[in-house]
């Protein structure tokens, strides 16, 4: 052996050792950083070439170098766990006769269920997909919302990255140098990946029965806007609501509103009428109303009716406007005694139902409409046969009086907004010969 040709293998092998050396000291602490292992790596191929050119290769020189590779060996399981020796792999592409670039760490007895740990983590991650192929449809609506958004993009953008880490190579390989970094074992990254899909699966499923807990915020934001009188908006959030949970009969009476509000009644009345098959008494009746304005007046008192038999006794308000709508009916019959002592009825809850407004109930109510529609009642039964079997002569008396007052109460009460109750405003305007 030339001098030239010993004092390079002297040399390599000496790096060798070191390096070797300083692996197996940091290895106990667990402070091997990647650059460690990668000097040691090259070490080896350094070495390698330099008994490529060598004529001779002494025995004494290959059992030290022989002693050095069992070395080497020994640490196999822990180099093997850095999972960044396959992207070097690909980087330094080696032959397949350096075996320190392959290193693999000896079966531990969990590695033969990890065709079923991936199997598991497949299924389960197929499941979220499914679950998300459910949530996302449901926050997408024609015109953009912010929480709306939010709730298409955090489970889609956990669940795609999930899937595909689990599912590509690129997505694999990602995952299992993240476990690397944070000192998981290798036998333990299949459990690691099971567990993952496990907890995403939980969350997606408590989510997605949490869809119409989440109905009830867009429909308490639906509410904020529709008083601003933003439509608009209330009707998106209204239509995310019911998206999330169509048996939110809150928001089916709210988004009925709306089209009411855009008199787009055909519509409206489809909303009130599920709701009202929910059992949603205010449903019965905004329903019954359509109905009147129509003149399906017997339609409509078969629905007020059935409201009335629904609906709460401490709920005061759905009560007041069920029975002025039952008189309104009533009237439109001309069945004018049964409408006043109706529409009389209504007017007896009024001051509990100031009370209720005040403390925030939402339902749209016509203090007006009752005053007006008894003044017109007691008016019919005036001029029509039916007094002489519900009335007597002296309550008849005094029934001229009694409909100037209730005349004088729609006249002050009347909102001129309102169609009917401005038809009403100059009704009564006429009978108490006020000037314009």
């Amino acid at each position: 052996m030339q001098h030239q040709d010993h004092f390079e293998l002297e040399s390599a092998i000496r790096r060798y050792r070191d390096y070797l050396n300083s692996i197996q000291q940091l290895a106990g602490e667990s402070h091997v950083q990647a650059h460690d292992i990668l000097r040691l790596l090259t070490s080896r191929d350094q070495l390698q070439s330099v008994i490529a050119n060598l004529a001779y290769l002494p025995p004494s020189k290959l059992h030290e170098i022989s002693e050095l590779d069992a070395s080497l060996k020994i640490l196999e399981r822990y180099l093997s766990s850095y999972c960044e020796i396959d992207t070097w792999r690909v980087s330094y592409s080696p032959s397949s006769d350096a075996w320190w670039w392959f290193l693999s760490s000896p079966k531990h007895p969990l590695d033969k269920f990890d065709w079923l740990f991936s199997a598991l983590t497949i299924a389960l991650l197929t499941t979220s997909l499914a679950l998300l192929g459910d949530i996302v449809p449901r926050f997408l609506t024609e015109r953009p919302n912010f929480l709306g958004s939010l709730g298409v993009t955090a489970p889609t953008l956990i669940t795609l990255l999930a899937a595909g880490g689990a599912l590509t190579e690129v997505g694999r390989l990602s995952i299992e140098k993240t476990l690397s970094r944070f000192g998981v074992q290798e036998y333990l990254w299949h459990e690691v990946k099971l567990t993952l899909a496990i907890i995403l699966t939980i969350v997606l499923i408590i989510f997605r029965s949490s869809l119409p807990s989440i109905s009830y915020i867009f429909n308490d934001r639906a509410l904020e806007k529709y008083a601003a009188r933003d439509l608009s908006t209330a009707q998106t959030n209204y239509e995310l609501a019911l998206n999330l949970n169509p048996e939110n009969v809150e928001s089916r009476y709210g988004l009925g509103r709306i089209y009411e509000d855009l008199n787009q009644w055909e519509l409206a009345q489809t909303q009130y009428l599920l709701a009202a098959q929910l059992g949603f008494d205010p449903a019965f009746n905004e329903l019954g109303r359509l109905y009147i304005r129509n003149e399906q007046y017997e339609e409509a008192i078969s629905l007020l009716i059935r409201g009335l038999d629904l609906v709460p006794e401490e709920d005061i308000v759905t009560k007041y406007v069920l029975l002025k709508n039952l008189g309104w009916a009533r009237f439109g019959q001309e069945r004018y005694a049964e409408a006043k002592l109706t529409l009389e009825e209504a007017i007896e809850l009024e001051v509990d139902v100031e009370t209720h407004l005040s403390e925030g109930q939402n339902v749209p109510v016509e203090f007006a409409a009752p005053h007006c529609l008894l003044a017109q009642s007691i008016e019919g039964i005036l001029v029509t046969k039916e007094k002489t079997v519900d009335f007597t002569y002296q309550e008849l008396e005094n029934f001229p009086e009694f409909a100037m007052k209730e005349w004088e109460s729609c006249y002050e009460a009347a909102e001129l907004s309102n169609p009917d109750e401005d038809m009403w405003f100059d009704m009564a305007r006429q009978r108490l010969n006020k000037k314009l």
